[in-house]
């Protein structure tokens, strides 16, 4: 089993690109990642854990991290797309009023 190195993104490949040119695209990943404390959740996190996080520490992506094992990823767009969905039956659950 790997332990997590660190986390690249579109932020840690454009500058390479337009450092290097397209021989910025050859690079290795190792060369790229952002070698800072790496931020993960957990699978049993709440969605408001998972978006302060996000928040805090400016990131759209999120490793989700059981047992030192990487079990998915998850991004903003899941994240609201289920606080949507519990919107929805929030909703749905609601009696209506006459």
């Amino acid at each position: 089993m790997r332990a997590a190195a660190g986390r690249a993104s579109a932020r840690d490949v454009v500058p390479a690109a337009a450092d290097h040119g397209a021989a910025g695209l050859a690079l290795k990943v190792g060369a790229l990642i952002s070698v800072q404390r790496l931020v993960s959740c957990r699978s049993a996190d709440s969605l408001d854990h998972v978006r302060g996080l996000m928040a805090d520490h400016h990131i759209r992506h999120l490793p989700v991290i059981d047992d030192h094992t990487l079990v998915g990823v998850i991004s903003m767009r899941d994240v609201n797309a289920a606080a949507g969905h519990e919107a929805e039956a929030a909703i749905a659950a609601t009696p209506a009023f006459a």
